[in-house]
């Protein structure tokens, strides 16, 4: 080894796997970055249309703002609807359709109380529906067992508090 071209061979292989290293290194985090990112992306726009789904049910009950919202979740749907699961598309047009309908349907007469009363709830069970596949799609994780401990010990620690 007291050859000085092969030191300088063996340093220089040295310094190409090095570099190599790290360019793979820098690729992976870049991808990780992106991940990340695009996750933060799909839970939040799942949140959205979750709370979507809750104006929907509450708004069925106060029928002349009812339009306001749907009208503001079809503008949201073509702005988000790619960031969703495609399940969560699907349970997010159902509540959207459900909704729609219900706030176009002809003018509530007196004779006809029990037929809306039974539209209402089931548009209800529509978009209750919906918005549990949301929530089951937006894939957030569990605690693992580690980290289940350090809940449960948070919350004792904050029923200490209260």
């Amino acid at each position: 080894m007291n050859d000085p071209v092969l030191t300088a061979l063996v340093g220089l292989g040295g310094t190409l796997v090095g570099a190599l290293i790290a360019v793979i290194v820098a690729r992976h985090n870049r991808i990780h970055q992106m991940k990340l990112a695009a996750l933060e992306k799909r839970l939040a726009t799942h949140q959205e249309a979750y709370a979507f789904c809750h104006a929907f049910c509450q708004y069925l009950r106060h029928e002349s703002k009812l339009p306001k919202i749907v009208d503001a979740s079809e503008r949201w749907w073509f702005r988000n609807c790619l960031y969703l699961s495609q399940k969560a598309r699907e349970a997010f047009m159902s509540a959207f359709h459900a909704a729609a309908m219900f706030s176009h349907r002809p003018e509530i007469e007196e004779h006809s109380a029990e037929k809306n009363f039974n539209a209402s709830q089931k548009a209800t069970n529509i978009i209750e529906e919906a918005a549990e596949t949301i929530v089951k799609e937006s894939a957030l994780p569990g605690f693992a067992p580690s980290e289940a401990g350090w809940v449960r010990g948070a919350k004792e620690l904050l029923k200490g508090t209260r």
